[in-house]
């Protein structure tokens, strides 16, 4: 069981610990609700799991017939778009529920720990998170953000790796690449920062992805931006800086 730690580390659970396979009290098992939300989103990417946590109830063949198998996570049924993904109790962890729902292509997971109803807290939760998020697309994912030119191994097409939401009507887009590129970059490489800022604070970073292939190289010597602003239209000015 202990060489499931690494892989959960791995995913930035780090402040997870696994004593045992069933997750029953244990001392030295631990976890936290940000690392049961991370765990939950790899599950969700998983076509098997993520099936089978957003199945309400199934009947399969046992070997003394036809067995019913119902899901405890009563959101299922009971709170619109939830797609999972677990239910749980221990004496020490008291009721748990890591709920997943999905509305308008986008997903929220939220986390109960030792709740006296915790579908009603993930209700709750839910409910805020979709509240909130309802908000306007900064940068959407592989949003072209410039170009990375490389001397002379050519230039390569930047885009914004995940897609960065704000309640703020007018930003403006920095590109940050990161130090030392001076080897080959390949497509989906990560080669820098987008940083979202309103009124020259910081609401969100972005990675920064390659989109095309650039061969080894001795330097970058310049950064075309595309940044400015970017209103709830979109519109985007241009910038440029140097590195």
């Amino acid at each position: 069981m202990a060489d499931l730690n690494p892989l959960v580390d791995r995913l930035g659970a780090h402040d997870t610990h696994f004593e045992t396979p069933h997750g029953l009290d244990e001392p030295g098992h631990v976890s936290t609700a940000w690392d049961l939300a991370l765990l939950a989103g790899e599950v969700l990417e998983d076509p098997v799991l993520s099936e089978i946590v957003a199945t309400p109830a199934i009947e399969i063949e046992g070997p003394k017939g036809t067995i019913a198998l119902e899901n405890r996570n009563v959101l299922l049924e009971g709170y619109r778009g939830t797609i999972g993904v677990k239910t749980g109790y221990t004496l020490l962890a008291g009721n748990v529920l890591v709920a997943a729902a999905e509305r308008d292509d986008r997903t929220l997971i939220s986390v109960a720990l030792r709740s006296v109803d915790a579908a009603a807290d993930s209700r709750l939760l839910l409910d805020y998170g979709f509240e909130r998020l309802s908000r306007t697309v900064l940068v959407r994912a592989d949003q072209p953000v410039g170009d990375l030119v490389m001397d002379p191994g050519g230039a390569a097409t930047v885009v914004a790796g995940r897609t960065s939401r704000g309640s703020s009507t007018e930003v403006s887009i920095r590109f940050v690449p990161d130090e030392g590129l001076d080897a080959g970059i390949e497509v989906g490489d990560r080669v820098g920062s987008i940083l979202v800022e309103d009124g020259g604070t910081v609401v969100d970073t972005v990675p920064a992805v390659a989109a095309e292939e650039v061969e080894s190289s001795r330097q970058p010597w310049v950064t075309d931006l595309l940044g400015g602003i970017i209103e709830a239209g979109h519109r985007i000015g241009q910038a440029v800086g140097l590195i």
